[in-house]
């Protein structure tokens, strides 16, 4: 095939996309390849490549095409854009205000599973991302009521809810307290989900000016870390005397302003992996028993 006009190509390793621009760039014709470049389908005007599907939304509908069929699920009760849609797995997810529909992309059937308790999916624009995938299952955020703040254009989302979808399953994870505005924080790996939480303090029933904390979420333990964030995750020097390899590691605690570091020696050897010492860079003697969450052998 000639390409006449600019064109942008999509890969992955079972298909090439073709989008040739046309009206100026504002809209484009598709043409979806196999490997081998033979013609398999056109007619994916503006679609992005995922695997072994093709897929675009508008405010108001998700479409797709995978297996040689093409899907389209709508939706009436709100608007979808990059912060509500969930592409993971055999399921798309569509996160609206009360619920979030589950979508199996192979069939196009989809399920509505409702949030109790009038909580609604966090709504705000200012954390690293409303949802986060990690050990297969998608991780969101939901909230109960809004409390308003000195800042009239940024409330706090309160009461809020830690869940999972694991395929079609929605799965409560954890409560947090009443008070907690509760964001996903950088750094999160596969033991940890790292969280900010804002609060508005009270003294001497006097309401005080915002504060924030640290949290990490463990998945493994199913437990609340506060002052803790799990740092984020940098590629592993190691060094070998004789039948032994060791690296150091590293987690970040303490407050948002004054963070501190811990360290950790990890020596390797027939496969297990321990940690030997552990260093707090803290000035005083006060050692947080919280850091022992991190000491174990694999």
């Amino acid at each position: 095939r000639t390409l006449e006009n600019l064109a942008t190509l999509y890969t992955s390793e079972e298909y090439l996309l073709v989008q040739v621009r046309e009206n100026y760039g504002f809209n484009s014709k598709g043409y979806l390849y196999d490997g081998n470049l033979n013609f398999i389908s056109d007619g994916l005007q503006n679609y992005k490549l995922l695997g072994e599907m093709a897929y675009r939304y508008n405010n108001n509908a998700c479409f797709w095409w995978r297996n040689g069929q093409f899907f389209t699920v709508e939706v009436n009760e709100g608007k979808l854009d990059f912060d509500n849609i969930l592409i993971h797995g055999e399921y798309i997810y569509l996160f609206m205000e009360t619920n979030v529909h589950i979508v199996d992309i192979n069939t196009g059937e989809r399920q509505i599973m409702v949030f109790p308790q009038c909580e609604k999916f966090s709504s705000v624009h200012d954390d690293y991302g409303k949802k986060i995938v990690k050990n297969g299952k998608a991780y969101v955020l939901t909230y109960k009521t809004i409390r308003p703040t000195e800042y009239e254009w940024d409330p706090l989302e309160t009461g809020c809810t830690l869940w999972a979808l694991n395929g079609a399953e929605l799965q409560r994870v954890y409560e947090f307290s009443n008070k907690y505005d509760v964001k996903f924080q950088r750094g999160y790996d596969d033991r940890y989900i790292n969280l900010k939480l804002q609060y508005i303090p009270t003294w001497f029933n006097a309401e005080g000016e915002i504060s924030k904390k640290k949290a990490s979420y463990a998945l493994k333990n199913q437990k609340l870390l506060m002052g803790y964030e799990k740092g984020s995750s940098m590629p592993r020097t190691t060094f070998s005397v004789d039948q032994y390899e060791f690296y150091i590691s590293s987690v970040t605690y303490g407050s948002l302003l004054s963070g501190y570091c811990c360290y950790y020696l990890h020596r390797i050897t027939n496969g297990k992996d321990e940690i030997m010492q552990y260093h707090f860079d803290e000035n005083d003697d006060t050692l947080n028993p919280i850091q022992f969450e991190d000491i174990y052998i694999k």
